[in-house]
């Protein structure tokens, strides 16, 4: 069994990379997305500007790895998960859209569940 050290933290814009290359998997192997292209960074950084970290907060999990001289040390991003408004209209302004994608090797590919070994 292995043992992970997972933190769930607010993204930032330096984890847009990650969650590029983890939307576009789902993009170019599912339907899941209704996206029919890959999307880049740039993309995925106008889409992040609709998260406010209060009413629309964003969230990545990361695996913590300790080792390293900077202040995350090597972190490996393994999913992401938030929500945001539905639509602009008043009547569904207590509506959201909840959004979570996983890093391929952490989805369990028996049965499509996300599974996580402590």
């Amino acid at each position: 069994m292995n043992r992970f050290n997972i933190l769930i933290r607010k993204a930032k814009v330096s984890d847009m990379n990650h969650i590029t290359n983890i939307y576009n998997y789902y993009v170019e192997n599912t339907t899941s997305t209704f996206d029919i292209e890959t999307v880049d960074v740039e993309d995925r950084l106008e889409w992040f500007k609709k998260f406010d970290n209060v009413n629309n907060p964003l969230f990545v999990s990361v695996i913590k790895d300790n080792v390293g001289n900077n202040e995350n040390g090597n972190d490996k991003i393994i999913g992401y998960s938030g929500y945001m408004d539905f639509k602009t209209k008043m009547g569904y302004n207590v509506t959201r859209e909840t959004t979570i994608y996983v890093y391929i090797l952490f989805r369990n590919p028996l049965n499509d569940v996300i599974s996580f070994y402590f």
